[in-house]
């Protein structure tokens, strides 16, 4: 990146990517905003619902976290290496947050608990401003892309 201000935006999984390009040191002073549309900010909440999604037990989600955590496990997954899930928290890195970020979240998103984005922006209400629509994971534009747009457009217009 040169010395220009970019804005990142990502959904989903894409979201949780962006939130960790902008806490990197060496490049949170190139980038200008994030947005966020149903971004990950808490894997393990996202894993017990999307269990409880599939209609799997109770107790699934807890044999699927070591699977993921532990290293020797997470090989015979034929993953390179564990996957750190408690660093990848928005509770984790919330302090660190010096970016402008706006969330877009659907409340009826069963897939990305909202609740994590909700708690993200009570921490860091001088930094994280979050629009709310009725909608499912990542289908806040199908739902309302005009009030989509105009939060954007808005949101953009006075921070960046």
């Amino acid at each position: 990146m040169t010395g220009a201000a970019h804005l990142l935006f990502g959904w989903s999984m894409g979201g949780t990517i962006a939130l960790q390009l902008a806490l990197r040191p060496h490049l949170k002073h190139h980038i200008a905003g994030l947005v966020l549309d149903s971004p990950v900010l808490d894997w393990r909440r996202a894993i017990r619902a999307n269990c409880k999604r599939a209609g799997l037990p109770g107790f699934a989600e807890k044999f699927a976290m070591p699977w993921l955590e532990c290293s020797l496990l997470a090989r015979l997954l034929g993953l390179p290496s564990n996957v750190p899930i408690g660093a990848m928290s928005y509770r984790a890195s919330a302090e660190r947050l010096t970016i402008p970020t706006l969330i877009i979240h659907g409340a009826g998103d069963r897939s990305v608990p909202i609740d994590a984005a909700a708690e993200l922006r009570d921490i860091r209400p001088d930094l994280v401003e979050m629009h709310q629509f009725d909608a499912g994971h990542t289908v806040s534009w199908n739902r309302e892309p005009v009030t989509w747009r105009t939060a954007v457009s808005h949101w953009l217009q006075r921070t960046i």
